[in-house]
């Protein structure tokens, strides 16, 4: 038995619970005897529903980061930039990006420096 087939098989009669639509059952059916009693016809049906799965997985994936980008980062990015014009710290008329620290470092500081 293939378990694709049986997760298949499960989603179609969970369906059925919540729709009432019978086709459904009789399909949930014939997959599950397919599935029991005809290997060779269950072998072709698991490997191209395979090959669907893993693809109809990587659009769906790829459109979902696409959502969550520009319905959740795109605006927050655009929040920051309107609340912090300068968010690198660079200044128009600075001779260096360096930051002057002036810190008296002491032996600890050395010996765990993680």
């Amino acid at each position: 038995m293939f378990p694709t087939l049986n997760s298949l098989t499960i989603f179609l009669l969970v369906l059925f619970l919540f729709t009432q639509y019978k086709p459904l059952l009789l399909l949930a059916l014939t997959i599950l005897v397919i599935n029991t009693f005809f290997k060779p016809i269950a072998n072709f049906i698991n490997k191209y529903l395979e090959k669907f799965l893993k693809l109809f997985g990587e659009i769906i994936s790829k459109g979902v980061l696409t959502v969550i980008f520009y319905v959740f980062l795109t605006p927050i990015a655009f929040l920051y930039r309107l609340k912090n014009r300068n968010p690198l710290d660079l200044l128009p008329n600075s001779q260096t990006l360096w930051k002057e620290r002036n810190k008296e470092f002491s032996k600890e500081d050395f010996e765990k420096p993680f």
